[in-house]
């Protein structure tokens, strides 16, 4: 771990908050894409959500390409330079909020039990989150092979029309801090896009037990002109745009989970 490299936002702390809050407005603002932005009034109720076609299905949703993945720059975030680890553990030992990053990045800490050999990041699961759902979430195993996870592109997860829920993901980091991860996805129905999200996920140091992450709760749509299936793609990126995780999946608008 010690010849590990890190890029460090100034304040890193402070401004991964920053971006949160931000993030959190912009989604309020929009109130408009579904499904995780939806909001009752949106115009994807009437317009932007495609109706079922005898001439376009589900499985002939066209793939997702990279660039609808880009993600966009948080105003008033800088990336800084990059340092080792064993030189960051030293630096600024006065500074009361870099000593509250580095604390909760575990560094100085011991980490024995920490492969280093591991993955610099592994997903371990997605999952729908509402009181509502069989056993509190519904949930995609991403520690599967790529053939099983394709599995989910034609059996989709069933989500109750105009319930609360949460996205929630549950992943480890291994051998090196990650800093600046964001989740982004697209959403397509029937070959048109209802929706990109972007959320922080913020900066994580390596540990042997998983970490879980909680997005803001949604309301998804009901009535006739929601039902029907979507295809996801989504991925885990950092802030110098490197992709540690991409998959595909679909789910399902439906009358009960």
């Amino acid at each position: 771990m010690h010849g590990a490299q890190i890029r460090l936002a100034e304040f890193p702390l402070q401004e991964e908050e920053e971006q949160q809050q931000q993030q959190q407005q912009q989604r309020k603002a929009f109130c408009s894409v579904f499904p995780f932005h939806y909001h009752p009034a949106s115009p994807l109720r009437s317009t932007n959500i495609p109706t079922h076609s005898h001439t376009m299905s589900h499985a002939q949703d066209p793939t997702i390409a990279d660039e609808e993945l880009a993600t966009t720059a948080t105003a008033g975030y800088k990336v800084g330079e990059k340092k080792s680890l064993a030189e960051y553990s030293q630096l600024d030992a006065e500074d009361e909020s870099l000593a509250r990053w580095k604390a909760s990045l575990g560094i100085g800490a011991s980490t024995g039990a920490v492969d280093p050999n591991a993955p610099k990041l592994s997903l371990h699961a997605l999952s729908l989150v509402s009181s509502s759902a069989p056993g509190g979430s519904v949930s995609i195993n991403l520690q599967q092979s790529k053939e099983q996870l394709a599995q989910f592109k034609q059996n989709p997860l069933n989500v109750k029309e105009g319930v609360e829920y949460s996205v929630k993901i549950r992943f480890s980091v291994g051998s090196d801090i990650l800093s600046g991860l964001k989740y982004v996805q697209v959403v397509k129905r029937a070959g048109i896009k209802v929706d990109k999200m972007e959320e922080m996920i913020g900066s994580y140091g390596p540990r042997a037990e998983p970490y879980e992450k909680t997005f803001a709760s949604s309301e998804a749509p009901s009535g006739m002109m929601a039902r029907g299936n979507y295809s996801v793609r989504s991925r885990v990126v950092d802030d110098d745009n490197n992709v540690f995780a991409d998959w595909e999946w679909a789910f399902k608008i439906a009358k009960d989970w």
